[in-house]
């Protein structure tokens, strides 16, 4: 339809050049911010139709039915909901045309008309902006006045319009762009938030360093291991705080890593108060901007010490399973060492009595019976590792014990050192076994001596130590031992001796000892200025305590000659068993198994003593002392073992007259075991 623009298509007059220029040249000016450029555009625009109300839309959406949002409207006051309406509606109203729309008098369509009427305006004019055949926007005039020069007014604005669109097109472009630009801007400064935020509160230390070492950047956690400020550390270079390097150590680092590309390795810093703790260091060198090392930093201080406590603690563990092992093995071979030196002992003391005096064969016998004595202990010594609780327990005095130790040794072992003994009066007693205290002492003072020379000194001291422990102390004023003889002391079978002169089990099997007894020992010592060995133990009550002996519920007395059935696999103690009760007086029945043994007592045979090997095939001690007792629950057991663990303990405290005979055994051994029965 004719809607006026037709009528501008004539020669562009001066009028329409002059004012085409002067708003293009505003219009470049303001190409960058289309908020002001459109602005500018309706206020010139206003003018030059003279109009109530000019506002620019631009389209949020492709296609013909897409919404506009306002990109200036001019005078301000109108930019209220309800003119919006009007111009979304007039906007699609627009498309119907497909161009240039003037609505002016008569010629303005009812539904047009209807529009304007609702909102108190008189005629309107759109304005497609087209850059290429995209419409990048449109000028809507409301309320057209008095126009002058209208086909000059019109042609200016045709003119206008596809420059207005490009500039409008790229200010909305730019717009986009600085929008974006900000958003990524916003989004590097959220990630450079969370960046330091996470290396503020990491657990390690973090540096950024420049290549010549200098330090760029720091968190707490560093601050914190150092002891430094932030301030003070951006002062600092590497070397400032690394302690093992120099500036030019540090320096040839730097190379490295810068040719390595990144490095992992533990190091010494100090920290401002002169002390030093270990870090472990990764660092990686990052190209950019001239090159920056960037460095994390772990404390490995405690991870180290813990280290060093848990290879303490493998060792000792190692240890036990050493001495375990030990222990185990000497079990096994014990009960067969002790049946061989049993039968040694008992047929040489059986004999030994019915030499002459002074005669080569009872000096043989005694020869023998010393040798298998000695033997005996050896293998309790071994024992002692793998024992968990003495053999037998009575009440005891330390001072009792000491004394008779320095009574058997003091024309011997002591003769050539001066003792000296500070024993407490008074001293509050123990609960233990006497025999291996007496051991476990006399290996220490043994050893003592030996560290000395002629003029040593050797004390023994006793203390009650508040309410709870008693205290023996063993000191001498010998050679001492270095840290490295100190850390291998109480190992078994280690010895500064020479060969011949010691089995290195005494500090060892004391220390056992003492440990069985739920003690505590310690040792102090050091070269050229003797050693001292510390031991406490539970202090008890004075009541005695009554170990597991034959009871006095029998009424008939015993006969002086007994009848003993005797309960052993090995062949040799059958022998010298048999000759021991010979020469005894007794009359005794040997069987090789607990299973023969029940069959004769089944039998009718009725012993006045059993001895029952622990130790055997089939049913052993163990499975045998339960049935012998419900067959004849008073007899007296004598259970005989090489062994004296917690096992062989419980074993004879379960049942009534019982009581423990250790192997080996001399006769005199047995005889006053044979006695007891018959006081009983």
């Amino acid at each position: 339809m004719d809607n006026g623009f037709q009528k501008a298509r004539g020669k562009d007059t001066a009028a329409v050049q002059f004012m085409v220029f002067d708003i293009l040249e505003n219009l470049v000016n303001l190409s960058e911010n289309p908020g002001r450029l459109g602005s500018y555009f309706t206020q010139q625009v206003r003018e030059l139709v003279g109009a109530r109300v000019v506002a620019i839309l631009r389209p949020t959406s492709e296609g013909p039915g897409h919404d506009h949002a306002l990109l200036a409207i001019e005078p301000q006051r109108h930019a209220t909901p309800d003119t919006l309406a009007l111009l979304e509606k007039l906007a699609h109203r627009a498309h119907e045309e497909a161009g240039s729309v003037l609505w002016q008098g008569p010629t303005i369509p009812e539904s047009v008309q209807a529009l304007l009427d609702s909102a108190g305006f008189n005629g309107a004019m759109i304005l497609p902006l087209r850059v290429g055949k995209r419409q990048v926007g449109m000028v809507v005039v409301l309320h057209l006045l008095d126009m002058q020069r209208n086909e000059e007014t019109l042609r200016a604005l045709e003119i206008l319009a596809p420059v207005a669109a490009l500039v409008i097109q790229n200010a909305i472009f730019f717009e986009s762009q600085e929008a974006e630009i900000q958003a990524r801007i916003q989004d590097l400064r959220e990630h450079e938030m969370r960046h330091r935020t996470i290396l503020q509160t990491a657990l390690d230390g973090f540096w950024l360093v420049d290549l010549e070492g200098r330090l760029l950047e720091v968190n707490e956690t560093y601050c914190r291991m150092s002891g430094y400020s932030e301030q003070e550390l951006l002062t600092k270079y590497i070397s400032d705080l690394e302690a093992n390097e120099s500036a030019e150590d540090t320096a040839v680092h730097i190379r490295t890593v810068m040719e390595m590309g990144e490095m992992r390795f533990e190091s010494n810093h100090r920290r401002k108060d002169g002390s030093l703790f270990q870090v472990e260091i990764s660092v990686q060198f990052q190209p950019a901007e001239g090159g920056t090392l960037v460095a994390f930093l772990r404390d490995i201080t405690e991870r180290n010490r813990a280290l060093q406590i848990t290879q303490k603690l493998q060792a000792q563990l190692q240890q036990s399973q050493k001495m375990e092992s030990l222990g185990t093995l000497a079990g096994g071979v014990a009960h067969d060492m002790n049946n061989v030196l049993g039968a040694i002992l008992g047929l040489a003391s059986a004999n030994v009595d019915t030499q002459p005096p002074e005669s080569p064969i009872r000096r043989a016998l005694e020869t023998i019976i010393n040798a298998a004595d000695r033997g005996g202990k050896m293998i309790k010594s071994l024992l002692s590792f793998a024992r968990q609780s003495p053999e037998e327990i009575h009440v005891l005095n330390l001072n009792d014990i000491l004394q008779e130790e320095v009574r058997m040794l003091e024309r011997t072992t002591f003769a050539k050192v001066e003792l000296t003994m500070d024993l407490a009066t008074e001293l509050r007693p123990i609960k233990g076994d006497a025999n291996a205290l007496t051991h476990a002492f006399m290996n220490l003072c043994v050893n003592a001596v030996d560290a000395m020379a002629d003029n040593g000194l050797l004390t023994l001291r006793t203390r009650n130590v508040d309410q709870a422990w008693v205290e023996v102390i063993v000191e001498d004023n010998g050679s001492g031992m270095t840290p490295e003889v100190m850390a291998k002391a109480m190992e078994p079978f280690f010895t500064t001796k020479e060969t011949g002169k010691g089995t290195g089990l005494g500090l060892s099997m004391a220390y056992s000892t003492v440990m069985a007894h739920r003690g505590q020992m310690d040792i102090q010592s050091n070269p050229g200025q003797g050693t001292r060995v510390r031991m406490r133990f539970p202090a008890c009550e004075a009541e005695a305590i009554h170990s597991a002996r034959l009871g006095s519920t029998q009424t008939e007395p015993r006969p002086v000659v007994m009848q003993v059935l005797l309960v052993d696999d090995d062949e040799l103690i059958q022998n010298s068993m048999l000759a021991i009760m010979e020469a005894l007086g007794h009359h005794a029945t040997g069987v090789c198994s607990g299973e023969e043994a029940l069959t004769k007592l089944e039998a009718g045979f009725q012993p006045h003593v059993v001895i029952l090997d622990m130790n055997m095939p089939g049913w052993g001690g163990a499975g045998t002392l339960p049935r012998l007792r419900a067959l004849n629950p008073t007899v007296p057991v004598l259970l005989a073992t090489g062994r004296v663990d917690q096992t062989a303990l419980n074993l004879a405290a379960a049942h009534p007259f019982v009581t423990l005979l250790s192997k080996p055994f001399s006769m005199k051994d047995l005889q006053q075991r044979l006695a007891e029965l018959k006081k009983g």
